[in-house]
This record gives structure tokens, C-alpha cells and sequence, in this order.
């Protein structure tokens, strides 16, 4: 533990019922996400403000990207990271209940199982993955490998290159590089270990493309 903590020294908890509140919240936001995603899925094109369609907002909330990004900000200003362990998957568990609640009574169908499998797949895992980000917020070499990781994350849902840079596009509509530039900033700390964070997720992400085989950033 004495380790850990001087990557991150975890802050003196809240009480108990103020713990709980945190959870309660944010599966009521992931909830309420879920909802709003599925609602946008539903909903004809024609019937959406103009700003919904012109920068593809319905299938940035059915990305991971944005999900991924949530939950990153949850873990990362979570008190310690058994915290973190807890509300992140909250999180998850509100958005997916969401989501299959709206499916079922008012879209009228569930979302295809393998679908949804992915989603119950992340909520497993994202205790762990919580974990790792609220490390990541800390000082030190570890943390600064585990932000790159990160960012270099981000990256790869922002952009499409090849490795000898034959071609270099923006992913979607650009959407993505908000969420990376955002990470960037919640997981700042110190400038130089901030920058040195950003050029190792570079060469990170750029090494993931050079791969002989194919990893599956959802």
C-alpha cells in the first residue's frame, strides 16, 4: 500500500451516506445516458434538431468513446480507488439498465445479445479499468504509462492513419478528438510529466497500428 500511495495517496473518505449518494448518482447518470442513448437511436432523423444530424450525435452516444470517457472522469475524481472500483461500474450497470428498460417498453425489442454482451462485458471489467485510471491521475512513472495508455486509447477512436502514414483521417465527425483532448486535461498533472504522457501515447498508438494483427477498439 505504501506504494501505491505514492503514486496516488487516497483522500479521507466521505461518510457512509454520503458514499452511497456518490454511487446512487452515478448510476442515475448512467441511467439517464442510457435512456437518452437508446432514445436517439430510436427517433427518426427527420425529427431531430438540426445540430443531432449534422455532427452524427445518435451514433456518438452508440460508440464507446464517450462511455469511456465518463467513466474515466468518475474514477479519476473518485476519493480512492476502491471508490472508483465501485462507481464505475454503477455507471455502467444505470446505462445498460437504461438502455434495456427504454428498449423493451417503449422501443419494443432488446438490443441483439451479442450487442449487449459487450456492454456487460465492460461493466464487468471496468473495476479494474477504474482502478488503473484513478492510478493514473497519480505522480510518477507508473502513472505516467498508464495515462499514455490512456490517451493513446483516445487517439485511436479520434484518428485512422496507416503505419507509413498513406493515409491520416479524422474518425466520424471529429467528435472524438474533443473526448481526447478532455482526457488530456483530466488526467493532467504536472506539465512535464502531462507532455511526456501525450508523446508516449503517440508512439503507443502508433506501435498498436503497426501490429500484424488487429485489436478491437470498440
Amino acid at each position: 500500500m505504501k506504494t501505491l500511495n505514492r503514486i496516488r495517496n487516497p483522500h479521507k473518505g466521505f461518510s457512509l451516506s454520503k458514499k452511497i449518494i456518490f454511487s446512487l448518482l452515478s448510476a442515475l447518470l448512467g441511467f439517464a445516458l442510457g435512456v437518452f442513448s437508446k432514445f436517439l437511436n430510436c427517433t427518426a432523423s427527420n425529427d431531430m434538431p438540426k445540430i443531432v444530424n449534422d455532427f452524427d450525435i445518435r451514433n456518438f452516444f452508440g460508440r464507446i468513446a464517450v462511455w469511456a470517457f465518463i467513466a474515466l472522469v468518475i474514477s479519476v475524481f473518485s476519493r480512492t480507488p476502491f471508490r472508483a472500483a465501485i462507481n464505475a461500474p454503477c455507471f455502467f450497470a444505470g446505462m445498460l439498465l437504461g438502455y434495456c428498460l427504454y428498449s423493451y417498453f417503449v422501443a419494443g425489442f432488446m438490443p441483439d445479445s451479442s450487442y449487449l454482451m459487450i456492454w456487460v462485458t465492460l461493466t464487468i471489467i471496468s473495476p479494474i479499468l477504474a482502478v488503473l485510471s484513478w492510478y493514473a491521475k497519480g505522480y510518477g512513472n507508473v502513472s505516467t504509462i498508464i495515462s499514455a495508455l490512456i490517451i493513446a486509447y483516445f487517439i485511436l477512436q479520434a484518428f485512422s492513419f496507416a503505419g507509413d502514414f498513406s493515409y491520416f483521417r479524422i474518425r466520424y465527425q471529429g467528435l472524438e478528438i474533443i473526448l481526447l483532448i478532455a482526457s488530456i486535461a483530466v488526467l493532467y498533472k504536472k506539465p512535464k510529466q502531462t507532455i511526456i504522457s501525450v508523446i508516449a501515447g503517440i508512439f503507443i498508438s502508433y506501435f498498436i497500428v503497426l501490429l500484424p494483427f488487429s485489436i478491437p477498439f470498440i
